[in-house]
This record gives structure tokens, sequence and C-alpha cells, in this order.
């Protein structure tokens, strides 16, 4: 095998796989890179615990192809060299079985090869299944209102995921860790009705590796799910098993109804959470009281001390006097979510779950379980 490929093409690509979280075991398979170099064209396979990864180029304007062949090669390790290497081109040649040769125009670097007999090339799904297209800035911006409620470690392996579905020409992302809910919904124009579960960390590597405003060639079988660009194919498992139906939990009055801007009660937040620097994230407490027209947030650390913050910058319809406990990393994670300013909260009782929505906009929606006074 022997190339020559400009430096940014041959970066730009590997700076993508190298982006993978790597695998839980390390093995050739895990950490390997394939390069595959035919007459016409260069692909590089890899893949993770989550998803396989192809990236394809046919770019003459920026590779030359002086002789064809296979490889396999630690990915980070070849992605860490690439990017430290200057000039405009590199020049890539196999030695020999085992090793791989790279020059530029002042650095030269002989890398051992991994036995590509070890590396099983991934028969990407050809199946037919619900296709559509979605654009990518749009599945990103989405993806990440939703992301922070799903749990890859969730005991129930059905958590672990999030939920596309579609209905109506509608697109719902939902994802829960038992604890929260987070869901948003958007128009597709696609015609298909579907429900199918992704994995959560396929999903997040999937996002890592799109390019914004680009078209997705989408593929849902009952197995697998297909994703396709220009130059990019990636393909993960689905998740066995029905997703929790959720809607039902959003179905309420509106009880006790707080609006305010989320900077407002993020700094709020902020503020008092200093004094729980020294505890785990998740057992975290904090109090939010509102009498009259005031809003106080408190928390009281043993060893520590207490602290409170208010504000008068708010609307408020409910009790004279409410007040509810709730883990501040969950509230702020679901309130940086949202994409307008004003928010609003509906609480119902001290001990009930309470809904976060943009004031505008009930699109996207957040559920969160307090923590019991």
């Amino acid at each position: 095998m022997q190339i020559e490929i400009k430096t940014k093409l041959l970066n730009n690509y590997l700076s993508k796989i190298s982006s993978l979280t790597p695998a839980s075991i390390s093995t050739p398979i895990a950490e390997g890179l394939a390069i595959d170099v035919f007459d016409s064209r260069i692909v590089f396979e890899t893949k993770n615990d989550f998803i396989n990864v192809r990236i394809e180029t046919s770019d003459f304007d920026s590779i030359n192809i002086i002789k064809t062949g296979s490889i396999l090669i630690k990915r980070k390790l070849i992605s860490e060299i690439i990017s430290k290497m200057g000039g405009e081109s590199i020049r890539i040649n196999q030695l020999e079985n085992s090793i791989l040769s790279l020059n530029g125009i002042d650095s030269d670097y002989e890398l051992n090869l991994l036995d590509s007999s070890l590396f099983d090339r991934v028969e990407f799904n050809e199946s037919v299944g619900i296709e559509f297209e979605l654009n990518s800035t749009k599945l990103i911006d989405q993806f990440n209102k939703v992301a922070y409620a799903g749990n890859e470690r969730n005991a129930r392996k059905i958590l672990q995921g999030i939920n596309i579905s579609n209905n109506n020409g509608k697109m719902t992302l939902t994802t829960t860790d038992g604890v929260r809910i987070a869901t948003t919904t958007f128009v597709s124009n696609i015609d298909a009705e579907f429900s199918r579960v992704v994995n959560i960390k396929a999903m997040k590597e999937l996002i890592k590796l799109l390019e914004p405003n680009q078209t997705l060639k989408m593929n849902l079988t009952d197995t697998h799910m297909n994703v396709k660009t220009n130059n990019l194919e990636v393909q993960t498992n689905l998740i066995e098993g029905n997703f929790p139906i959720v809607d039902r939990f959003f179905e309420v009055e509106e009880l006790n109804v707080l609006k305010i801007s989320k900077s407002e009660l993020l700094s709020l937040i902020d503020r008092v959470n200093i004094m729980n620097s020294n505890k785990a994230s998740d057992s975290i407490t904090i109090k939010l009281i509102i009498v009259g027209d005031e809003l106080k947030i408190e928390t009281r650390e043993i060893e520590i001390g207490y602290a409170h913050v208010t504000t008068k910058k708010f609307d408020y319809n409910g009790k004279d006097h409410f007040m509810i406990s709730f883990n501040p990393k969950f509230v702020a994670e679901s309130i940086k979510s949202f994409n307008s300013e004003e928010i609003m909260i509906n609480f119902q009782n001290h001990d009930d779950p309470f809904i976060i929505t943009e004031v505008n906009n009930k699109d996207t929606k957040s559920l969160l379980t307090p923590f019991r006074i």
C-alpha cells in the first residue's frame, strides 16, 4: 500500500475517528483502524463497543493512490502523529507486512502494524428498513435537549437508550433514567410511523462524528440503525424491548406555576451550591421556597454551614407559601437544555414530580422527581 494525501484532509478524517470513546477491552479490533486502499478510493473503518464507523474518500485533488492494499494500525497513535506532522502532504507507504512508513516535510515515522486478520470488516446492514432523511443540525440540536436524562449505565437495559419515534409527521426523542424524563418533539415531515430505541452512548458517538447542515440518510430496521452522509457511514445495534410510555406523566394541571429566566435561576442555584462542593453531586439537596413576592433557594450542610439567596425577578401563580426540595445538578442540566431564556416550572405538590418547559414552547419538556421533605 502506498499513497500520498493532503495532510489537512487526513487529519480531518483521523480527528473524527480518534474522538470515539475507547472500547472497554483493549484488543486489536477495539484499538484498530483499518485502512483499505482501492484503485479509486480509500476507506477508513473502525469500531468501539457501541458503533461501527466507515469513512470513504475519493477526492483525487487531495490523494494520489500509488499502490493498493490494506493495513490495520492503532487509531489513536496514527491520529496523534498525523496531527503533529507539518507540510502540505504526507506519503504513507507499507514497507513490509508489519511496518508502515509516514513521511512528511520535516518528520518521518515507522510504525508497527497490527495483524489485520484479527479485524473483522463490518458488513454494514443493507437490509431495507424505514428510510428517511434528517438534517444533521436538527438532529444534533434536538438530541442535546434530552441527552442529559439518559443513563448508559442504568441497570435496566432499555433505559440505557433514547427512544426515537415518529407519528403524524412529527419526531419525538425521549430519555429517562428513572428519576427524570426529557422529551422533545419536532416536525420531521416523515410519513412512516415507528418507534426504536438506540443506545444513548451510540447516539453520543454519532453526534461527535456529524458536521452541521448535512443530509443524513437514515435506515431503521428491527435490529440496526444506519446513518449515511456523503462520505460517512455509521451502524449501531438497537436495544430490544418497549420503551416506557411517558406521555401520561406530563398530563397534569397547572397548579403552582413559576416563570423565571433560566440565567436567574441557574445563578441562584450556583451561588448556594458552593456549600455542597464536597458532596457527591447526585446526593445534594437544595430547597426552593416561594413566599409572597420573594423566591428563596437555600441549602444546609452540617459540616460547613447554611446559605440562602433570594430574588424578586419572577412571576408566580399558586399557593401563597410553597416549598420543594430537589437535586441542583438535575435541575440545572434540565434548564440548560432549553433554547429560550424564559422557562416555566409547573409544581404540583412538594412531593410530586414537577415539569419544566419553555414559556412559549411546550415541544421540549422535562420532568424531575423532588426529594421528599
